[in-house]
């Protein structure tokens, strides 16, 4: 859904984080492991040693 102006409203399935921006918070486990290892790899982090994510 968006609002007047182009930007997408805010609802139970995002999450408004840091600096303004959104994060989905209907995806799947698998689907955000995938991304965050990936952000991860981007970074230039080592996962599992520098980000570590907790169940």
């Amino acid at each position: 859904m968006r609002c007047g102006y182009g930007k997408p409203e805010p609802h139970r399935k995002h999450r408004l984080l840091p600096r303004g921006r959104l994060g989905a918070m209907n995806l799947n486990s698998p689907l955000k492991m995938t991304i965050i290892r990936l952000a991860t790899q981007i970074a230039g982090l080592s996962f599992g040693r520098d980000v570590v994510v907790q169940p």
